[in-house]
């Protein structure tokens, strides 16, 4: 559904009742994506994975050409692999489509 699509993954804080986006940002290309966990896998080619933070949500943008869609979620697993850096991320909230123009 959107593999190799490119893809933003962004830190978020909850500070009392008032979200706030970290300025930490990813970018990479998304390996697979499984319905049935609800798991992307993504490529983040040259990010340090020890600087993403396993206990905060993150906010997940894809980007399908003209359009995109986001989700929140939070990272289940990150590791060096065969394709390069690569992070789980476990959706929360499911998807749903954004304006980027």
């Amino acid at each position: 559904m959107f593999e190799n699509c490119r893809a933003k993954i962004s830190m978020e804080e909850l500070i009392g009742t008032k979200e706030e986006k970290s300025e930490n940002s990813y970018e990479g290309i998304i390996l697979m994506y499984d319905p049935k966990t609800e798991c992307i896998y993504l490529n983040l080619e040259e990010t340090d994975l020890s600087k993403i933070s396993l206990d905060v949500s993150y906010r997940c943008t894809v980007f399908l050409g003209e359009e995109a869609e986001e989700c929140v979620g939070r990272v289940r697993e990150r590791f060096l692999g065969k394709s390069g850096n690569i992070l789980i991320l476990q959706i929360e909230n499911g998807f749903y489509k954004i304006n980027i123009n």
